[in-house]
């Protein structure tokens, strides 16, 4: 590769330098076509599982709350979705807790209405 001359008698680099500047480092610096991937942020995969952990653990505190009884394989499909996401997403059981408490009440004052 040749070397590059800078013009310095004005102290500006030359014609040729601020060409080759501008193909070379700001193509590296500002990609903005290809931006580099945050790979800290969540990406769609992630997102898909984190809604599953959800609806999972949406749909296990309801069960419990109604104490319905599930065929065992939509009850085993449920469960097995919901520890295999458990070991890799905090689940809040505290929140899920909450959330039977919750509907619970709401069953309850619902029974209680009707009569």
């Amino acid at each position: 590769m040749a070397d590059i001359e800078v013009y310095t008698v004005n102290g500006l680099p030359s014609y040729e330098y601020k060409a080759w500047d501008n193909q070379v480092s700001h193509l590296i610096i500002y990609n903005v076509t290809n931006p580099p991937e945050d790979i800290l942020q969540p990406q769609n995969q992630e997102e898909e599982e984190v809604s599953v952990v959800q609806a999972s653990s949406t749909m296990l505190a309801g069960a419990f709350t109604l104490k319905q009884k599930w065929y065992p394989k939509v009850y085993n499909r449920v469960n097995n979705a919901f520890e295999m996401m458990s070991k890799y997403i905090h689940v809040d059981m505290d929140d899920i807790e909450a959330r039977i408490e919750i509907l619970q009440c709401k069953v309850y004052k619902k029974r209680a209405d009707k009569m």
